[in-house]
């Protein structure tokens, strides 16, 4: 008892017990670390409080001896371990009730310190209400009985359930008196005159919009009509003026050897070579 007396003093001494070191407990943690012996009621009762309660989080049992030689230094490591590797969210490091011989392993100094130097947060749960041990001082929360802390490491599933189909009706509820008071709104608005002006207004001025647009149409109808014919007036006097339409008709192009048409005959001379193109076709000659 003394030693556990003078232990406790040295680290409140040190600050290990200040609530300003206390780290917050995750709402909604995915993965539980549990620090205790392998088999006996603790661990059961934490894994069945864990599973009933939040059966989403997994939950990483690091078995260790709890009493006896040794103990405290497997505790402090298995916090180390889970704190280097980043195994969990939340620890509970604890065991059943016993002695004070029997607990003495959460009174161990390399224990404190390795929940003091824990980053991830750190619940305690020693024996039974009644006991204390320097470990519950220096941890993030203390909780009476392994029970117990497997119940503050996690939400109740079914309470959350609650809870969002409470959320659910009231935001439904919500929604509702908001959609009727907007309606209510929207029907004094419609009753105003006015409102009524207006509406009369826009179907007026959609109605002349309709109208524009069937004008328009026509108008282009019309005028690619017009456009249409035009041209292919255009395209019927070109053919008429075609030289290719005047050959249709039994005339003849004649054409000197440079590529001239020969429109009279004092253009040629004796020895010249013409030629004469048909509508099918082009001869050579020899002027005599």
């Amino acid at each position: 008892y003394v030693a556990y007396e003078q232990l406790k003093a040295k680290l409140e001494e040190e600050g290990l017990f200040d609530k300003k070191h206390k780290k917050p407990i995750p709402k909604y943690p995915q993965v539980i670390g549990v620090v205790t012996a392998a088999s006996g009621a603790a661990v059961r009762d934490i894994i069945n409080v864990l599973g009933r309660r939040y059966p989403l989080a997994h939950v990483r049992v690091l078995p260790v001896a709890v009493q006896g030689e040794g103990a405290g230094k497997e505790v402090a490591a298995a916090i180390d371990y889970l704190n280097e590797h980043k195994l969990c969210d939340v620890i509970i490091a604890g065991r059943g009730g016993g002695s004070i011989e029997d607990l003495w392993a959460f009174n161990e100094e390399c224990v404190a310190r390795a929940i003091f130097r824990s980053e991830i947060p750190v619940i305690s749960a020693v024996g039974h209400e009644v006991d204390f041990t320097i470990a519950d001082f220096v941890a993030d929360m203390r909780a009476p009985t392994p029970s117990a802390a497997a119940e503050i490491a996690v939400p109740n599933t079914q309470e959350l359930m609650q809870y969002l189909m409470t959320a659910k009706s009231g935001l439904f509820a919500n929604l509702t008196s908001l959609i009727e008071r907007n309606r209510h709104k929207l029907s004094i608005y419609e009753s105003n005159p006015a409102f009524k002006m207006f509406k009369n207004f826009l179907k007026d001025k959609e109605l002349e919009l309709d109208l524009l647009t069937t004008d328009l149409e026509n108008s282009m109808r019309e005028l690619l009509k017009t456009k249409t014919d035009a041209f292919l007036m255009h395209i019927g006097k070109l053919d008429v003026l075609s030289p290719l339409k005047v050959l249709e008709r039994g005339y003849a192009v004649v054409f000197s050897d440079s590529g001239k048409v020969i429109r009279k005959c004092v253009d040629t001379k004796s020895g010249d070579e013409i030629s004469i193109r048909f509508k099918d076709g082009e001869i050579g000659c020899l002027v005599k």
